[in-house]
């Protein structure tokens, strides 16, 4: 319904002239002069806008305008005046009446108070509030549809403090466009309205109840949680403990946020609360599942165990063998075997509840058992198995478990799903595809989104971009709602190991798709997040190269409160950031010589990782490496120094990063047997798939030929490297370091040769050998040009098949939108 602003010269019209204006009658005092201005920007018809119109605001993504065609004829003449006066005084009295068309801050001349009359009208912070007589008339209709040019009414008239809306109203408008699944608009109202909700919680009115106030609060935070907005979720949350009655759902929400937030003691505090309280925060072992699973994903383990320990405490009759308590304890006992900490399991296995609900004799506990072995096998073969390489014994046990579970589904579709995982993990395409075709033939089991996202991690694992793309082509004709965000994601990071040569280029294109038509931050409001698309040069996170960057300040400014402090809230309670971040940090700690840093940097890793594993070697070899730069003994004390070290590692299994970490040392002291011996066990561990391992490899070896002035290797490696098809990979500095390493070569070889030692035989040699390295290195820098080409082909290929991806889902969105507002509209049209 289009309403009309009234000017007048520099006074207010008296209510009793607004009235007779309204109902086109002359005004009692015909020296007061006015005119009438329509109120585009801030009215909104009460009819639906038609189809076309809609679709075509909505995909080019114009703010909402209302034509100046009045509603108000509809209004019969023999209509209640009272009715008219609220809906006028409700909608008029803050207006402020110039001359001009120019709308100018109201300074709010009443009291921030509740003051609400028993029809809902009066004041909610001296903001003129809408009764229900006038929301009836002029608003219900539309906050039930969701009409699109009332939200921005409704919007602008909080923003300028002009009209506030109760909970019990606001709610009708939250739940339509929830149903539109416009969580942009309920993100902007909860905006604008987050500052009044104290008085839409602290007082009670007439028609208002607490489910009123709950359900507002619940709606906010459901569009907060879809937003990834936790700081939103932990500010309403800390509203609903105190006024509403609390769901099992929004207790785990709550605790999400704090953990999201990085406020873990808060999170801890609360859940203590929650144990102690069960009546007044309830959560289901359902919840408290998903909570775990959050945590593991997160890799916080030690909250997971801190959780879990209060929850066998305080409920130990509720801890039974139903489906989620099953799932509570088989998360727990395999986050305790990855641990290796065998007292850790134990204590475990003998605890009361866990006897008492006979979780060790179900099919679960030996699948755990069994899914360890299997990933263990990861671990000893550096994730690269062929078909040859998966034992007898674990062949027998997949056909035992595939027998045994032929009556239970459930747990037969988590069997196929972690087999997948492995076999992902361990890189076996052969197994991967024979185990999906097996599952096909399953009637019970179908092929999933969990089963494609075990697919999709092994395209992505070996960037096999081209066979991700047809995939998902594939994909899409049977599933038209996957994942967008996903799907960039996954094409990033595939994109990202198959062609690192413009990494920063190709994040750049992702970006300016996204941002290209400015309804798609509308559509898709995943893209607002802009650190999507983000890993720097050191392959940091964005949260974590933020810490970093301020880590090196307060080195450089020798603050080293703030230094501790930073990695202390980064690394909170185990929470882990990205591998490389411990090694980078300690890295820059032991260059600098803050070695108790360094000290406490490496505590965290001992805490958080296996003695044994990957990272700890990595770390241990660190600071060999600083032990043997600061050392003035000779050759042979540095190299019994490395020994000792390299002794420690008899009892774990070293991986390819490891072995090349220690080549380089020796190669460091100029030990060049011991390097290349290395160098060979490395060469075994590597994964001959992976084309950056190969980078890695004969990178190190031409270094330490380099040192060494061998001509010939150098050449022979080099030659190797050209012909290799499985070394394609190259960096952007690849080809300078190689051209340091002979310009090395030829400055250390002029001053062997004036020491008149070397024969013009041997001299010509090396020059033979120069040119034919030269050569090689021309090749290699065309094998770059080749594949830098075929990177931006491959570029372009991705950004046109996700750029049609954001137009046909768009265009879904757009015709589920328009079917929702048709539903809606016919719902309600007797309210019109």
């Amino acid at each position: 319904m289009i309403r009309r602003r009234l000017f007048v010269g520099r006074g207010i019209l008296n209510r009793q002239t607004r009235i007779l204006f309204l109902l086109n009658m002359e005004p009692l005092n015909n020296t007061c002069h006015y005119h009438t201005t329509s109120i585009n920007k801030e009215s909104t018809t009460l009819k639906d806008v038609n189809k076309s119109n809609s679709n075509e605001m909505i995909l080019n993504n114009i703010s909402p305008t209302l034509n100046s065609n009045s509603n108000l004829n509809k209004l019969k003449i023999n209509e209640k005046n009272e009715e008219l006066a609220k809906w006028i005084r409700n909608s008029y009295i803050e207006t402020p009446l110039t001359m001009s068309g120019q709308t100018h801050p109201v300074v709010s001349l009443y009291d921030e108070t509740y003051n609400l009359d028993s029809s809902g009208g009066g004041f909610i912070a001296g903001i003129p509030a809408v009764d229900d007589d006038t929301f009836n008339i002029i608003w219900k209709y539309k906050f039930c549809i969701g009409d699109p040019q009332t939200i921005e009414v409704v919007i602008k008239r909080i923003s300028n403090r002009r009209t506030i809306f109760n909970a019990k109203q606001l709610t009708l408008l939250l739940i339509s466009l929830k149903e539109l699944k416009r969580y942009t608009q309920i993100h902007r109202i909860y905006t604008n309205y987050s500052s009044y909700l104290k008085y839409f919680l602290e007082n009670n009115i007439n028609g208002i109840t607490d489910t009123n106030k709950d359900l507002l609060l619940e709606l906010f935070m459901e569009c907060e949680e879809e937003l990834s907005n936790y700081e939103n979720c932990e500010k309403l949350f800390s509203h609903y403990i105190k006024y509403s009655r609390i769901k099992s759902e929004v207790t785990l929400l709550g605790l999400r946020s704090f953990i999201e937030n990085n406020n873990l003691q808060v999170a801890k505090e609360f859940f203590i609360q929650v144990m102690t309280n069960k009546e007044t925060f309830p959560l289901s072992s359902r919840d408290f599942y998903k909570l775990l699973k959050f945590l593991n994903t997160v890799r916080n383990y030690k909250t997971m165990n801190y959780f879990y320990q209060l929850w066998i405490h305080y409920r130990p009759g509720g801890v039974d063998l139903s489906e989620y308590n099953i799932n509570i304890n088989s998360l727990m006992y395999r986050t305790y075997l990855l641990s290796g900490d065998e007292e850790r399991i134990n204590t475990f296995l003998n605890n009361e509840s866990v006897k008492k609900c006979k979780f060790t004799s179900t099919i679960r506990y030996e699948l755990t058992n069994f899914y360890y072995r299997l990933f263990s096998l990861a671990k000893t073969k550096n994730n690269t198995l062929v078909v040859s390489d998966i034992p007898v014994e674990i062949t027998e046990e997949i056909k035992k478990y595939s027998e045994l579970l032929k009556d239970n589904v459930k747990e037969r579709r988590l069997f196929y799903l972690t087999l997948l995982k492995a076999y992902t993990r361990l890189n076996n395409i052969q197994e991967i595809k024979k185990l999906l075709e097996y599952v096909d033939k399953d009637r019970d089991i179908k092929l999933d989104s969990d089963f494609h996202a075990g697919i999709i991690s092994y395209f992505i694992k070996n960037g096999k971009l081209k066979d991700l793309i047809d995939y998902y082509k594939e994909l899409l004709k049977i599933h038209s709602k996957l994942s967008e965000k996903k799907m960039f994601i996954s094409l990033y990071r595939c994109f990202n190991n198959a062609n690192n040569i413009i990494s920063q280029e190709y994040r750049n294109e992702m970006l300016l798709v996204l941002k290209a038509v400015p309804v798609y931050v509308h559509a898709f409001p995943w893209i607002k997040k802009s650190k999507l698309f983000w890993r720097d040069k050191r392959n940091l996170s964005y949260p974590d190269s933020v810490t970093y960057t301020k880590f090196k300040f307060a080195l450089k400014d020798n603050d080293l409160i703030e230094a501790k402090t930073l990695l202390i809230s980064r690394c909170r309670d185990g929470v882990m950031p990205h591998v490389n971040m411990f090694y980078i940090l300690l890295q820059t700690c032991l260059n600098g010589g803050y070695i108790n840093l360094a000290t406490m940097i490496d505590q965290m890793t001992k805490d958080i990782y296996h003695p044994n594993s990957h990272m700890t070697m990595k770390i241990q070899l660190l600071w060999l490496k600083k032990k043997l730069l600061s050392m003035k003994g000779t050759q042979s004390d540095k190299r019994d120094e490395i020994v000792k070290v390299e002794t420690r590692f008899k009892n774990s299994t070293p991986s390819f990063q490891n072995y090349v970490q220690l080549a380089n040392i020796y190669s460091g002291i100029y030990d060049f047997e011991n390097c290349h011996r290395v160098l060979n066990n490395a060469f075994i561990e590597m994964n001959q798939d992976d084309r950056r391992e190969w980078l890695i490899y004969y990178s190190t070896i031409l270094k330490s030929h380099c040192k060494a002035l061998k001509w010939e290797e150098f050449y022979s490696v080099l030659k190797d490297w050209n012909v290799n098809n499985k070394a394609s990979f190259l960096e952007v500095n690849t080809l300078k370091q190689l051209k340091q390493f002979l310009k090395f070569m030829k400055k250390r070889q002029e001053i062997k040769e004036n020491d008149m030692t070397r024969t013009s035989e041997e001299i010509l040699s090396i020059d033979t050998y120069e040119k034919d390295i030269q050569a090689e290195l021309m090749k290699l820098g065309q094998r770059y040009g080749v594949n830098k080409i075929n990177t931006l082909n491959d570029m372009d290929t991705v950004s046109k098949f996700l750029q049609g991806v954001l137009k046909r889902r768009l265009s879904i969105i757009t015709k589920e939108y328009l079917a929702k507002r048709e539903e809606l509209i016919a719902k309600y049209n007797h309210l019109e």
